[in-house]
């Protein structure tokens, strides 16, 4: 065999271990991404919501990234983690901002008309997780604090606090996606209804 044939047979057989290392390598799982899901169906905002707009809903750190949050009760409630696999497409205060101008009927050129009817609602998200209560068995939480606020100077008017809680139907992130997005939708819901009620 001359040095030319054996050199090209050599590196055949090199290209051929490498992508064997690449089809029979370990396989890297593929990063799931999740967002609240279709909005609920809701009529276009009348009376006081007709003149309510959201500024965007602000988080802590901790709160400002795509992780999905859970907390194992039973075992470590005060270690918070994320699901290795499983993010939300943004952090849990974007899509909260997101479903709260939806619900509003808002968008880029949706004007705040007059300014003195304006009323601003601005919203603190403080949890939203996923409780491990036992190894298979947990529930959403969302705690949020809301502020009603008069536009332009931003005269504050009234404030509350809000927490909702949901079952999973499964101990993984799938479930916690499921009903954290549901709870999310419920919170959104009691925060308008207490923002119309102000008047």
């Amino acid at each position: 065999m001359t040095r030319a044939a054996f050199a090209a047979r050599w590196a055949a057989a090199l290209a051929a271990v490498a992508l064997a290392g690449c089809t029979l390598g370990p396989k890297q799982n593929p990063i799931s991404l999740y967002d609240f899901g279709p909005a609920p169906a809701a009529a276009s905002p009348s009376g006081p919501l007709a003149r309510l707009r959201a500024t965007d809903v602000v988080a802590p750190s901790w709160l400002d990234a795509p992780g999905i949050a859970y907390r194992l009760e039973y075992d470590q409630p005060q270690r918070r983690a994320v699901y290795r696999d499983s993010r939300w497409v943004a952090s849990p205060a974007a899509l909260f901002t997101q479903r709260l101008r939806q619900r509003l009927g808002e968008s880029p050129q949706t004007g705040p008309g007059p300014a003195q009817d304006v009323r601003l609602l601005r919203i603190e998200l403080d949890e939203f997780a996923q409780v491990f209560s036992a190894p298979t068995t947990s529930r959403a939480v969302v705690r949020l604090r809301a502020s009603l606020l008069r536009s332009p100077v931003e005269t504050p008017l009234a404030q509350r606090s809000f927490v909702v809680e949901r079952p999973a139907a499964s101990a993984d992130a799938a479930g916690g996606v499921q009903a954290l997005g549901a709870a999310a939708d419920e919170v959104l819901s009691q925060v308008l209804a207490w923002a119309a009620s102000q008047g």
